[in-house]
């Protein structure tokens, strides 16, 4: 009988395998099987088809195989010991509670318990933060918190950043604060002013808050003032 050279590739490493031209696909899945300890029943072989162009099955013979020299078949599968240290793991991983089986009461106090490490932190925060008052507050305003990035400033558009367009001693440019504008920038801001006191905010560092702070023209043009 002839014999056929079955090249396979799988977790890194590249075998090959003799086979009878009858024996079947699921016979060369028993052979990897006693290479790899994957079972056969777990092995999947990509790309294995007929000299017709059809998918091959486990009943498919080795012979009627379309196999290329050099080519190696990519098999994918896990060996029972990983399936079993898996399972193994899973069992002894804390249990995970549903939050559809937790009862009101003990929503309530979870949410109490969450409640008091965030104002813990707020706490911390707020005494680490130095707060900078351009324009004091007007008694009997509303606030208005505006975000800088994508709000005040498209920065998603094809025109530049206005700090990629700065001098080497925070000179601004202008004319690049204008490109990235939203419009009606400037007449938005002057309108809310009348009835808001307007906080900048922004996720980037003070010295960038300041920098597009000027790029906005600040008491400027609508003389939107901003805290």
């Amino acid at each position: 009988m002839a014999q056929v050279e079955v090249g396979i590739k799988w977790s890194g490493k590249e075998f090959t395998i003799q086979c009878e031209s009858t024996d079947t696909v699921l016979a060369l899945k028993h052979k990897l099987e006693g290479q790899t300890s994957v079972l056969a029943k777990r092995q999947k072989i990509l790309g294995l088809k007929t000299k017709e162009g059809k998918p091959a099955t486990d009943e498919s013979a080795v012979g009627e195989l379309l196999i290329k020299p050099s080519v190696k078949f990519m098999m994918m599968g896990t060996p029972e010991a990983a399936i079993a240290a898996a399972v193994r793991e899973s069992e002894a991983a804390p249990e995970v509670q549903d939050d559809f089986d937790i009862g009101a009461d003990e929503q309530a106090r979870a949410s109490g318990l969450r409640s008091r490490d965030e104002q813990e932190k707020l706490a911390r925060r707020i005494k680490s933060v130095e707060v900078k008052i351009l324009s004091p507050p007007r008694p009997g305003k509303k606030c208005l918190v505006i975000d800088i990035d994508y709000t005040i400033f498209d920065l998603g558009s094809a025109a530049e950043r206005p700090e990629g367009r700065l001098a080497a001693r925070g000179i601004v440019d202008e004319e690049a604060g204008e490109e990235l504008a939203r419009p009606y920038l400037h007449e938005f801001l002057s309108t809310s002013h009348e009835f808001y006191d307007i906080i900048i905010w922004s996720a980037t560092s003070k010295k960038w808050v300041e920098v597009k702070m000027k790029v906005r023209g600040r008491g400027g043009r609508g003389g939107a003032g901003a805290q």
